[in-house]
């Protein structure tokens, strides 16, 4: 296995499809889909069209785009989010689990003595919680994007995970999922890149 780490001062890490693999979870939100199935299957389509704006309050941007969409009160929308993207969704983390080629290089970083954060476009807290990460495999820092008020590809979370782990950008080596965001936006910070997919070799 390559040494991914070479060089790299801090390890920092998106968590939805990269930290905890989604795929299995969306299946366990049909209750929720037999609920609110519009507000569950359009609340991605809308935070996705967020992506390259700011706004103070990214959530509240994406209720009322929601509501709008959905012709239904910003209200009534808002009840429906917390509910079930707030905290049926974060709760089923309980069902993921790092992927066995991060969870290596997690140990890895923290055999070196390098610093892990999560950095996630949505509040990543109670899904962390949920996960139980075992010994070795915990984080030192966790950044929510949306509470910056700008959404990955914009280099917002990197840049403030490095201001606080006290590191350069350039010092960071960043994993994620997604090219056009992650890729994007360690690119716009000056971060290394690494795939996901790089670590299932």
């Amino acid at each position: 296995m390559m040494d991914h780490l070479k060089g790299v001062a801090a390890l920092t890490i998106d968590l939805d499809g990269t930290l905890a693999d989604t795929g299995g979870l969306k299946l366990r939100m049909w209750p929720s889909l037999l609920q609110d199935p519009r507000v569950v299957l359009t609340w991605p389509k809308v935070v996705e069209a967020m992506r390259g704006r700011r706004a103070p309050d990214l959530r509240a941007a994406c209720v009322d785009e929601l509501a709008r969409r959905l012709g239904r009160p910003a209200a009534e929308v808002d009840r429906s989010v917390g509910e079930h993207i707030d905290r049926r969704w974060a709760a089923l983390y309980r069902h993921a689990a790092p992927p066995s080629g991060l969870a290596r290089l997690m140990a890895e970083a923290r055999a070196r003595g390098m610093p892990i954060a999560i950095v996630s476009d949505y509040p990543a807290l109670d899904k962390l919680e949920a996960m139980a990460l075992p010994a070795g495999q915990g984080v030192d820092l966790v950044i929510d994007c949306r509470a910056l008020g700008a959404l990955k590809p914009a280099p917002d979370g990197l840049l403030a995970a490095a201001a606080l782990l006290g590191h350069r950008p350039g010092a960071l080596l960043h994993v994620g999922d997604r090219w056009e965001t992650d890729g994007l936006a360690a690119a716009a910070a000056g971060a290394r890149f690494l795939h996901i997919d790089a670590l299932h070799r």
